[in-house]
């Protein structure tokens, strides 16, 4: 067999391995009645009924945690291996209303307050009950991320020189994730929060954290993982437009980034390497298209967003067998790059 015969074999097998795989679906897909925003490890999920207030979803019976007192609409964004929930929710029902960050430990929402101003949101929530997030300043001057524990709200601060910063995650040593900029339109950068100290990740916005310090989030418009000291561009699915939201403890990366050719957002799964479309693992004739994965527990299992039959709906996607390696694709176009350069050196005599 011929050097050029060996990379179109190579290639071949590989290619019939990665289709295979992929070909049958890998998750099975049921769907939810509301927006969700946090899962657990227990496979509790979290999120928002409306105007019914933040709601959490055990096994099939679905518990409506309501609203504040007087208030409308609580959304539940986190929620930690004890079922502990934190969020945001209107605490009046008037126009104005101010939105603040709640936790919730069974009962009724505690309210958090802000750091002075009129709005704070809870983004994160860790097994010790620390609570993250991003409230105004008084004045509402500006808004910084937070930290809250045992009924008191810290100011995290900002970059050097910034005015604004936010707080999307935390993992269980501590160490929060989040955002801080100059000012709106200015280019914001990833931080991490670890022992009251803040350092700059580089141009972009970190969202999620797991408890092995991997930090998951979006830079230049593509998905970004930074470990280890260093940054890893993992792309997109051909669009940019990435919007990342959870890292499990795996390294299991998830969200949505825009197609190529301009055919919308998908929802996507990677293990830090590469990138795979979620609607690749699903089987086709469902229905279904995923167009956002919003959170993944450590059982690598997934809740989101998409269409149903052209209609809006939800998704919980449970892995019904090993998930191909987005690493698969890579190998693949390995093996192919050889003899596509050979084919374009071909062309070019």
């Amino acid at each position: 067999m011929n050097i050029r015969s060996s990379y179109v074999a190579t290639a071949a097998v590989l290619l019939l391995a990665s289709a295979t795989a992929i070909a049958s679906p890998v998750y099975t897909i049921s769907t939810l009645n509301f927006v969700p925003w946090g899962i657990n490890d227990a496979g509790q999920i979290t999120g928002s009924y409306g105007s019914l207030g933040a709601v959490v979803q055990t096994g099939a019976v679905e518990n409506i945690v309501g609203n504040f007192p007087g208030g409308t609409e609580a959304t539940g964004l986190s929620i930690n291996t004890s079922g502990h929930i934190t969020g945001e929710g209107y605490t009046t029902q008037s126009i104005n209303a101010p939105l603040h960050a709640f936790v919730w430990t069974g009962g009724a929402l505690q309210d958090l307050g802000t750091l002075g101003g009129t709005y704070s949101s809870g983004r994160g929530i860790n097994d010790a009950g620390i609570v993250v997030g991003v409230s105004s300043t008084a004045g509402d001057g500006a808004q910084h991320a937070f930290s809250w524990a045992s009924g008191t709200m810290t100011d995290l601060g900002t970059l050097p020189g910034d005015g604004l910063s936010a707080a999307y995650g935390i993992n269980n040593a501590g160490v929060i994730v989040g955002y801080s900029q100059k000012t709106f339109p200015d280019a914001s950068h990833a931080v991490i929060w670890d022992g009251g100290t803040i350092s700059d990740l580089g141009v972009g916005q970190a969202k999620a954290i797991d408890d092995s310090g991997r930090v998951a989030g979006v830079s230049n418009g593509n998905v970004t993982l930074w470990s280890a000291g260093v940054t890893h561009d993992l792309g997109s699915l051909g669009g940019g437009g990435a919007a990342i939201w959870d890292i499990n403890n795996l390294g299991q990366i998830v969200g949505s980034t825009l197609v190529a050719g301009g055919s919308g957002r998908h929802a996507i799964i990677s293990d830090g390497i590469s990138l795979v479309d979620l609607n690749a693992l699903i089987d086709p004739t469902l229905g279904w298209v995923l167009t956002d994965a919003d959170v993944i527990n450590d059982s690598g299992v997934i809740a989101g967003q998409g269409t149903f039959n052209g209609k809006d709906a939800w998704f919980l996607l449970t892995p019904g067998s090993e998930v191909p390696e987005p690493g698969t694709l890579t190998l693949v176009c390995a093996a192919l790059l050889p003899f596509a350069c050979r084919r374009i050196r071909f062309r070019k005599k």
